[in-house]
C-alpha cells in the first residue's frame, strides 16, 4: 500500500495514517487470495480536515466498496464481501463469525451470506447491518473442500433465490464447456448438474425461462443434446417469458447437432431448418439476398450473423446425411454462410468462421456440379488462410487450431491430387488442437471431415478417408 501525501485526496479503504486502500493498488498485488472480506464500518472515508461535516452525511459508501470489490474480481479473487455503508459493531461481529463458520465448514459463499444475513437480522433488530454487505462473485465458491473434492452439500442445494441458482448453473455450463480430455470431471460435473435441475424442480423453479434455458445450454456445453432439448423446449413454454431468441436459436441447433451426432436422422434436421428459417422470418429477413443488399439498413437491423451460421450449419449437416437433397443442401449452406459473413463485415463482427464455411460450401458446390472454381476462390482461400493463422499467433486455443487446421485443409483440397506431405502437415495440425480438447469436443472436427469425404470423390476422398481413420486414432466417441 502506498503511504499518500496527507494533502492528497483518495478514496478507498482508510488502514491508518496516510495508507488507503484503493484499486490502484490492489491491481498491483502480487499475489490474489481467494476471498475477501472487508469489514469497516466507514470504508473510504476521506473527509477533509478543514471540511466541518459529519462523515455520516456522506451517502457514496455503497460505490466505493462496489469500486475495491470490482477491482479485486477483475484480479481473480473468487469472492468479496464488502461493508456499503456504516455498520453496527455488534451486528458486524456476528455477520462476520457467522460467515466465517459457514465458510470453513466447507459450505457454499452463496449460502455463507444467506446465513449470516440471517443472523445478523435476528440477533440485531435495531440496525440495518444485515443488508450493508455487497458481495460478488462465484455463489458456489468454496473455501474449504473434503478430500474428495467434494462436499456433502453437493447432493443438496440450498438458494435464497432463483437467481443463486441461475448463476450456479451458468458457471457449470462454463466449466463444462472449457473441459480438454477429463472425462471423470465431465462425468462428475453432468451428475452434479443433474441433482441441480432435482434441487431446481424441488424449490419448484422450472416455471422460470431464464433458469430452464440456462440448464439447457449447460448440457449442450456437456454435448447431452437430448436434455439440452427437452429443457430449452420447457424454457420455451414457461408462462414467465423468459426465454431469449438466443434459447431458441440454441434449441434448432442442438436438435441438428444430435441428429448428425446421434439419430442420423436428417427429419430432426430439417425441423431444425424450419424452426430457424421460420425466426428469421419472424424477423422479416427471409428476402432474397439481392434484395437485402438493396435496403441494408433495414436488414441489419434484424438480422445475425449467429443466425445464419447456425442456418449454414443445419444445412451442412443435412447435406452429409441426405443424398436425395445434398446439392440443395449444399447450395443453401455456402447461402447462409455468406449471408453471415456479410452481415459479420458490416457489423465489424468476426468474420472468419463464416467465410472458411462459405468457401468449403462454394469447393462442394463445384465438385456437385463438376464445375470450375471461380477465378479468385484461391486468392479468396489463401487470404482465409493467413488470417486464420494470424489468429493462431496471438491466441491458442482448441477452436484457433481448428480453424487454422481447417483453413489449411480447404487450400489442400482445392487442387485435385492432393499429396501425401500436405496430409501429413494436417494430422500434426489437427493432433496439436485435440491436445486442447475433449473427445466428444473433437468430434466436430471429424464431422467436418466427413462432410468433405462426402462430398468428393477420386484422390480427395482416399487422402480424406485416409486421414479420417488417423483423426480418429486421437479418440472418437462412440
Amino acid at each position: 500500500v502506498i503511504e499518500r501525501d496527507p494533502g492528497e485526496t483518495v478514496t478507498g479503504m482508510i488502514l491508518g495514517d496516510g495508507l488507503v486502500l484503493t484499486p490502484h493498488e490492489i491491481a498491483q498485488l502480487r499475489r490474489i487470495p481467494e476471498l475477501v472480506f472487508i469489514n469497516c464500518c466507514h470504508l473510504g472515508r476521506i473527509e477533509d480536515s478543514n471540511d466541518a461535516r459529519d462523515a455520516n452525511e456522506r451517502s457514496d459508501y455503497n460505490f466505493i466498496a462496489a469500486n475495491l470489490a470490482t477491482q479485486f474480481i477483475r484480479d481473480g479473487v473468487r469472492a468479496v464481501v464488502a461493508a456499503g455503508w456504516a455498520v453496527d459493531d455488534g451486528a458486524a461481529k456476528t455477520f462476520a463469525a457467522e460467515f466465517y463458520r459457514w465458510m470453513t465448514a466447507g459450505r457454499p459463499f452463496g449460502e455463507a451470506v444467506r446465513h449470516a444475513r440471517q443472523a445478523a437480522f435476528d440477533r440485531h433488530p435495531g440496525t440495518n447491518t444485515w443488508g450493508a454487505y455487497q458481495c460478488y462473485g462465484d455463489p458456489d465458491y468454496r473455501l474449504v473442500r473434503k478430500s474428495d473434492g467434494r462436499s456433502g452439500d453437493d447432493k443438496k442445494f440450498h438458494w435464497a433465490s432463483p437467481a443463486e441458482a441461475l448463476a450456479m448453473i451458468e458457471n457449470l455450463a462454463s466449466d463444462l464447456g472449457n473441459l480438454a480430455d477429463d472425462e471423470v470431471r465431465r462425468t462428475y460435473n453432468v451428475d452434479r448438474l443433474r441433482k441441480i435441475v432435482e434441487a431446481v424442480e424441488q424449490n419448484e423453479w422450472l416455471g422460470n425461462g431464464r433458469i430452464c434455458a440456462a440448464i439447457g445450454y449447460a448440457f449442450a456445453e456437456a454435448l447431452e443434446f437430448r436434455d439440452a432439448i427437452r429443457f430449452y423446449r420447457a424454457a420455451w413454454g414457461c408462462e414467465d417469458g423468459g426465454a431469449s431468441i438466443r434459447s431458441l436459436e440454441q434449441l434448432a441447433n442442438s436438435i441438428a447437432r444430435r441428429a448428425a451426432d446421434e439419430s442420423r436422422d436428417a427429419a430432426e434436421i430439417i425441423e431444425a431448418i424450419d424452426l430457424l428459417e421460420t425466426l428469421q422470418g419472424a424477423a422479416g429477413t427471409e428476402v432474397p439476398r439481392k434484395k437485402q443488399r438493396d435496403n441494408d439498413a433495414e436488414a441489419a437491423a434484424v438480422a445475425t450473423s449467429v443466425r445464419y451460421s447456425l442456418l449454414g450449419s443445419a444445412y451442412k449437416r443435412l447435406a452429409l446425411l441426405d443424398k436425395q437433397r445434398r446439392k440443395q443442401a449444399v447450395a443453401k449452406m455456402h447461402e447462409y454462410y455468406s449471408r453471415a459473413m456479410d452481415i459479420a463485415v458490416r457489423k465489424d463482427g468476426d468474420r472468419l468462421y463464416a467465410e472458411l464455411n462459405a468457401l468449403s460450401g462454394e469447393l462442394c458446390i463445384a465438385w456437385q456440379g463438376n464445375k470450375r472454381l471461380a477465378k479468385d476462390f484461391r486468392e479468396r482461400a489463401k487470404r482465409t488462410e493467413s488470417s486464420a493463422a494470424a489468429r493462431f499467433a496471438r491466441r491458442r486455443d482448441f477452436w484457433t487450431d481448428v480453424t487454422r487446421a481447417d483453413a489449411k485443409l480447404l487450400n489442400v483440397l482445392i487442387d485435385s491430387r492432393p499429396t501425401k506431405a500436405d496430409f501429413a502437415d494436417l494430422v500434426e495440425r489437427y493432433r496439436e488442437a485435440r491436445k486442447r480438447s475433449s473427445a466428444r469436443k473433437f468430434r466436430s472436427v471429424l464431422n467436418q471431415i466427413d462432410f468433405f469425404i462426402a462430398m468428393s470423390s477420386g484422390d480427395r476422398r482416399r487422402r480424406l478417408t485416409e486421414l479420417r481413420a488417423k483423426l480418429g486414432e486421437m479418440g472418437e466417441v462412440a
